[in-house]
């Protein structure tokens, strides 16, 4: 459960640091800490894969 969206964070971690994952957990609604309990349902994923691109301009896999 969750690894895809564990992956994220580390992406956005490794590519925005603290901030990132901050910005992260606040569009998502779902901080770090939890997202290893979430499964990666196409819906989850896609609200992630939106995420990151509004903030770094790259759409993830």
């Amino acid at each position: 459960m969750g690894k895809k969206l564990v992956s994220y964070y580390d992406l956005i971690e490794d590519k925005m640091g603290f901030k990132g994952k901050s910005e992260l957990a606040r569009i998502t609604h779902k901080p770090s800490v939890i997202v290893a309990g979430i499964p990666d349902d196409p819906v989850t994923v896609k609200l992630f894969q939106d995420a990151i691109h509004q903030l770094t301009g790259v759409r993830p896999a």
